[in-house]
């Protein structure tokens, strides 16, 4: 009798657990919808169009579409000293590598999380308790590894906010006054 009300408990739990977690999920996936409602409702009947108001409209250098400005236009630069530091090597080669290894262990570091979930659901489902502790290692190990990639990401993601500001600094200027 203690095992099946245990095993009963437990399977509840289970199931409070992953309905509380798709109920996270959906209200997070409906926060853009319920956040867009509150702006329509917000919107006066009278608004002006862009063509009615004293917009700045500009055109598009790559699309050719016509549309209102949303921020400054970029420098006008040379290819000299002062907007391209010249270093003895191929800055854009550094740029590159720095960039794709951070986008590399970024990734990694995103999608561990998500992979362990979903080794622990499927240890959580599994009949055979030694194939789920054998999941639930796994998920542990996997976290082991993903919290030295944390740092190596951080570490990369300064090495690159550094190439940015050394090898290209009026190109920083120009995203740090966007963003």
């Amino acid at each position: 009798m203690e095992s099946l009300l245990s095993r009963s408990l437990r399977r509840i739990t289970t199931w409070t657990t992953i309905f509380c977690l798709l109920l996270a999920l959906a209200s997070l996936l409906a926060q853009p919808v319920i956040v867009g409602m509150q702006v329509w409702a917000a919107e006066p009947d009278s608004a002006l169009t862009a063509t009615e108001s004293n917009v700045e409209k500009g055109r598009d250098v790559y699309y050719k579409t016509e549309g209102i400005v949303s921020g400054p236009p970029a420098p006008k630069t040379a290819d000299d000293h002062q907007h391209y530091p010249r270093y003895n090597f191929e800055s854009r080669v550094l740029i590159w590598f720095a960039n794709q290894q951070h986008l590399y262990y970024g990734s990694f570091v995103l999608a561990v999380p998500i992979f362990c979930m979903i080794i622990e659901f499927l240890g959580m489902v599994t009949k055979d308790r030694t194939l789920g502790k054998r999941y639930d290692r796994l998920a542990y190990d996997f976290i082991k590894i993903s919290l030295t990639a944390y740092s190596l990401t951080a570490i990369l993601g300064g090495i690159l906010l550094f190439t940015f500001l050394t090898l290209y600094p009026s190109f920083f200027s120009y995203l740090s006054s966007i963003f």
